[in-house]
C-alpha cells in the first residue's frame, strides 16, 4: 500500500505542478480546450475518488489518466498497459477524437 500511495502522491503533485486555472482563465478555441488537466477526463465519473484512509480519516483523492491516454496510441507502454491510475479500470483505452464539425 504505501508504494501504491507513493506513486499515487507523486502524480497528484506532478497533475498539480503544471498548471493552476481558474474557471474564468480557461482558453478555449472553437470548443477546444487547450489547457486540459489529468484528472478532467474523469472528474464526472462516479467512481473517480480512490480512497485513502490515513489516520483514521477516509480521504477521496482523484484517479488520474496517464500521459499514455492522450498520446492515443493502440496500447499503453505504462505499468501494466494502464491508461489510467490508481484505477486502471476507469480509464481501458486511449482517447478519441471529438467528431468533427
Amino acid at each position: 500500500m504505501t508504494r501504491t500511495f507513493g506513486h499515487f502522491l507523486l502524480i497528484a503533485l506532478l497533475a498539480g505542478y503544471a498548471t493552476v486555472v481558474h474557471a474564468d482563465d480557461a482558453k478555449t478555441v472553437s470548443g477546444t480546450v487547450y489547457d486540459l488537466e489529468t484528472g478532467d477526463p474523469l472528474a464526472l465519473m462516479p467512481n473517480a475518488g480512490y480512497p485513502v484512509m490515513i489516520d483514521g480519516v477516509t480521504y477521496h483523492p482523484q484517479s488520474q489518466v496517464l500521459l499514455q491516454w492522450f498520446q492515443r496510441g493502440a496500447e499503453s507502454d505504462a505499468f501494466e498497459g494502464a491508461f489510467s491510475f490508481p484505477d486502471q479500470t476507469l480509464m481501458t483505452g486511449p482517447s478519441q477524437a471529438c467528431a468533427t464539425r
